[in-house]
């Protein structure tokens, strides 16, 4: 949870797995959306941000995913020799549908998926009274035509929400939250819409007065005109 002393919930480093763009490339994505300027606190700083791309050699044949998993720790094993302090961390794997592309079946997706968790654990625990990482966030994509088994996001994760759209008639599409697995949380499972808004404040998209009271006590928002971000669930038919 985020506070006004502590806005980024004790994390002191994110690391940002991807093994198909660069820093630059992430830059130009998203930079209209406010990542990765100099006025975003997370994207924005390399020392807080660490971009782990493994370099591929074009002249050789196309890495296999264990290939790409060992330069993936080649880099970040760099990357933690020059941290001082490394502290709590998170990290994100975009995507592991891309990391995994080679997998012929889905035991050998779940092997590696476990083996580079595991990795993870062990390259990034720097203090045994502080879970390394404290948050695992990996993203995956789903084909058209679902395939069968349980997927391995489904098997290794802890909670698992899936996103799509929907199609409400009327040429209407919703984008749909869906929560599939929650372990050892109570949660409500099951479809919900959401939307992405650009651009607002806090007492345009929240209108209770006493809910955004509360957003404004757990996070760092000095003035309703300020630009914000969060996820919002709500039930909806």
């Amino acid at each position: 949870q985020n506070t006004k002393a502590d806005p980024h919930g004790g994390i002191a480093t994110c690391y940002f797995v991807n093994v198909e763009l660069g820093r630059t490339e992430l830059q130009n994505v998203y930079r209209d959306m406010g990542w990765f300027s100099e006025h975003d606190p997370l994207f924005g700083d390399a020392q807080r941000l660490v971009l782990l791309h493994p370099e591929l050699e074009l002249d050789r044949p196309v890495a296999c995913a264990e290939d790409l998993i060992n330069r993936i720790f080649h880099v970040l094993e760099q990357k933690l020799v020059q941290r001082e302090e490394p502290g709590r961390c998170a990290v994100v794997v975009d995507s592991l549908t891309a990391l995994l592309k080679d997998c012929e079946h889905r035991g050998e997706e779940r092997r590696l998926t476990r083996e580079f968790i595991h990795r993870l654990h062990v390259t990034l625990k720097t203090d045994p009274d502080v879970p390394a990482p404290a948050l695992s966030l990996l993203i995956s994509e789903e084909p058209d035509e679902p395939s069968e088994g349980v997927a391995v996001e489904e098997y290794v994760g802890d909670f698992v929400i899936r996103l799509g759209r929907a199609d409400r008639g009327a040429g209407r599409r919703l984008r749909t939250l869906d929560i599939v697995k929650s372990r050892g949380a109570k949660t409500i499972l099951g479809e919900s819409t959401w939307a992405i808004l650009d651009g607002k404040t806090v007492d345009t998209v929240i209108s209770l007065p006493g809910l955004q009271a509360h957003i404004r006590k757990i996070t760092p928002i000095e003035s309703t005109k300020e630009r914000w971000g969060t996820v919002a669930i709500f039930p909806r038919p």
